[in-house]
């Protein structure tokens, strides 16, 4: 029973990396300029969590990596870069998050043992 509330958070932070990776498909579609905050502050925020579960788990150079990622993408001090150097950062972006997948998943089971 005490690996169940565990499950669920990875299960809720999973859909959350999820729903990330599809929201930066909005980047390659004519949205409109709301749809660059939502992406700002949607990968903003999975990233820094992700540091944060990084640092959990010490892969410090993961953390690193979705802290600066976080630093890039975060609203309040918008980093300004072209828009084709945008779309190369969110290919990177949407595979850093799919290949947390593994890492972060392979973390979780080391907590459990």
């Amino acid at each position: 029973m005490a690996t169940e509330p565990h499950r669920e958070k990875t299960n809720w932070f999973g859909l959350l990396r999820i729903g990330t990776v599809l929201i930066i498909f909005l980047a390659f579609t004519d949205s409109p300029r709301e749809a660059y905050s939502l992406i700002k502050i949607t990968v903003c925020g999975v990233t820094a969590y992700s540091a944060y579960i990084a640092i959990k788990i010490n892969k410090i150079g993961l953390a690193w990596l979705y802290g600066f990622t976080a630093l890039l993408f975060n609203p309040i001090f918008p980093a300004k870069l072209s828009g084709d150097t945008w779309k190369i950062l969110d290919v990177f972006v949407i595979i850093v998050i799919l290949a947390s997948f593994k890492v972060i998943s392979e973390g979780n089971n080391q907590d459990e043992r």
